[in-house]
């Protein structure tokens, strides 16, 4: 181990003899103009293995530390570390270990994956196979930091932080993957992980480990960034750079061009990603990262991106000229499903076509696209689309040159050269995106097709003109397509039926939105590792808000919004879809019942969700 190596060098610096590089010298008084005997040199060799050897023997007694299961060491060229200034080490490349056995019974905490019916062939959604462990980094005492992930692509993926305090017994740190005993809406998790814990695991859900630690506010090349709202802890993963966590959380592949870093505090790398490129906008991402070990998306600080309206003064489309204050609310949401906690971009942007439309707060000029803009157009084509389900009717079927008027879609420059571009709240829909995951589940292997009665806008895998067309689908739920392996199919789109009107659901205070979801998740006959899936891509984007709105639609409304076609037809159905919005205050609605179907024969499940802003 590399602290043992470590304590052994401290044993010899302790000696007459100074290490001195690769070199052995004698003190300098011993070194001045004679050299020494043969007698003296074999003395002082046999008085160097006493020393070792003694070294060692003093280490082991009083340590009494077996090493951890040998490592798989990356290469020596490779393994730089990044010091924090609370004196721990934090490794940029993670070292992997052997089994360490974490979990006595995964299924408390997990859950089960059921295929056919409910109450047979349910084996652990997450099996003690699936769990990969890491030695991340060391404590100023030499504790080792471990990570135990369970390392898959896709959505769903886990991370639990720990220190091997002594002899393979080990303390999780529970924080960092979003249990926190002060929040009483994870007494239930907590005592599911505590049931499915090994007996030499203990759960710790009061602290943190300093070294893993982000800042809420950090100023990095004169942007203001702060951590979004719950954070408890990383909201990271086990990463292999960006380019990991991007995969590990959304499946997708970025290339170095798609990652900029933007400056460095306190031993914490920031970086802004490229996390969705079109042809006429790019959706931005920041990040902060901790060597290889954690990253954490942060929010630039925007006064114009807020639940209150910005202080702008408008100078175009006023009536005689004259400056008129702003009254609307503004959000830079990304567009599609792929980010978190995206803000969007102009790209190609021609400043000699943007027209001065006002002044920000902070003195920042705010512009608007011509009409003739593709990406003003397809913001009125695709996004507004008549704007047929706002709450305003005077706002409305709009005509494109009145939706400029109105200043629907205005630009700013931020601190980083970018063109971020803002949509005023009330002129459109929602600020969320949908996310339907579908997952197969036959009773033997099937060749199944699948077609969506919606405009499919994004997909994974590709869906094609008549769908996905002979999906190969395992009984335990994986999916062969094109020569390819998937865990479920996603679509993002509009449904080519009508919206469901929101007269019932939850409002629940914020800190209980998780637990709920949880809850109401598996009333609906979701198992284990299909609520993973949800929460892993839902949770960060929970609002920051004091109350949370959770209506559900089910089945029959989902088979009426976006009906799917699939052959051979499945003998169980779930699906649902969340649509949630941050609340001030709560407010008053019929509460909805759910039911769990018995999952019989075929079985297909799906869940979605969209997120309002407005």
């Amino acid at each position: 181990m590399d602290d043992e190596n470590h304590k052994q060098t401290d044993h010899l610096n302790s000696s007459p003899i100074e290490s001195t590089g690769h070199r052995t010298q004698l003190p300098e008084s011993t070194n001045k103009n004679k050299k020494p005997t043969t007698k003296v040199t074999a003395l002082l060799f046999v008085l160097l293995v006493i020393i070792i050897a003694g070294g060692v023997f003093w280490y082991l007694r009083d340590e009494k530390v077996k090493p951890l299961p040998k490592p798989i060491p990356p290469n020596s060229e490779t393994e730089t570390t990044s010091t924090n200034l609370t004196g721990y080490t934090i490794y940029q490349v993670p070292k992997q270990l052997g089994d360490l056995n974490f979990f006595a019974n995964t299924i408390p905490y997990f859950g089960t994956s059921c295929t056919g019916s409910a109450t047979t062939n349910c084996p652990p959604a997450v099996a003690s196979s699936d769990i990969s462990y890491y030695q991340i980094g060391v404590t100023p005492s030499g504790e080792p930091i471990i990570a135990a992930a369970d390392y898959k692509i896709g959505v769903g993926s886990f991370y639990f932080v720990a220190l091997e305090t002594k002899t393979n017994n080990y303390e999780i740190f529970g924080k960092f993957s979003g249990l926190d005993s002060s929040v009483s809406a994870d007494s239930t998790s907590i005592a599911s992980l505590n049931q499915s814990l090994s007996s030499n695991v203990t759960l710790n859900t009061t602290d943190l480990i300093p070294a893993l630690e982000f800042p809420q506010n950090a100023i990095i090349n004169g942007t203001s960034l702060t951590l979004p709202s719950g954070y408890s802890g990383p909201s990271g993963y086990f990463i292999d750079g960006l380019t990991g966590l991007r995969q590990l959380q959304f499946d997708q592949q970025l290339s170095s061009a798609d990652i900029t870093k933007i400056g460095s505090s306190g031993g914490i790398d920031f970086y802004v990603v490229t996390a969705e490129n079109q042809s006429d906008y790019q959706v931005k991402e920041l990040y902060g990262v901790i060597g290889g070990a954690y990253a954490s998306a942060y929010l630039p600080v925007d006064p114009l991106s807020s639940s209150s309206a910005p202080g702008i003064a408008w100078t175009q489309n006023t009536p005689d000229s004259q400056p008129v204050s702003n009254t609307n609310t503004y959000t830079s949401a990304a567009a599609g499903c792929g980010s978190a906690y995206g803000y969007v971009i102009a790209k190609n942007i021609d400043p000699s076509q943007l027209v001065k439309a006002g002044v920000g707060p902070a003195s920042e000029t705010i512009y608007q696209l011509p009409t003739s803009s593709s990406l003003f157009s397809d913001y009125y084509t695709n996004n507004y689309g008549g704007g047929s389900g706002l709450q305003d009717s005077t706002l409305q079927n709009l005509s494109l040159s009145d939706f400029q008027a109105d200043h629907a879609v205005i630009l700013a420059k931020n601190s980083l050269g970018e063109y971020v571009v803002y949509q005023r709240t009330d002129m459109f829909e929602g600020g969320g995106c949908g996310k339907p995951v579908i997952y197969l589940y036959p009773e033997a292997p099937t060749d199944v097709n699948v077609k969506i009665g919606a405009d499919v806008t994004a997909s994974d895998p590709t869906y094609g003109q008549d769908g996905w067309n002979d999906v190969l689908a395992l009984p335990g739920g994986k999916l062969i397509y094109q020569d390819k392996s998937y865990n479920s199919l996603f679509w993002e789109g509009i449904g080519l039926g009508s919206y469901p009107q929101i007269n019932s659901g939850t409002v629940v205070p914020s800190a209980a939105a998780v637990s709920t979801i949880k809850k109401q998740l598996s009333e609906q006959g979701f198992s284990g590792s299909e609520i993973s899936d949800f929460l892993a891509y839902w949770q960060p984007k929970l609002p920051n808000t004091p109350y949370v709105r959770l209506t559900w639609f089910n089945t029959s409304q989902m088979n009426q919004l976006a009906p799917l076609d699939i052959t051979p037809k499945p003998t169980t159905l779930i699906r649902t879809f969340l649509d949630f919005q941050g609340l001030e205050k709560p407010i008053s609605l019929s509460p909805q019942t759910f039911h769990a179907p018995e999952r019989q024969g075929f079985t297909v499940v799906e869940w979605g969700g969209l997120l309002r802003t407005n």
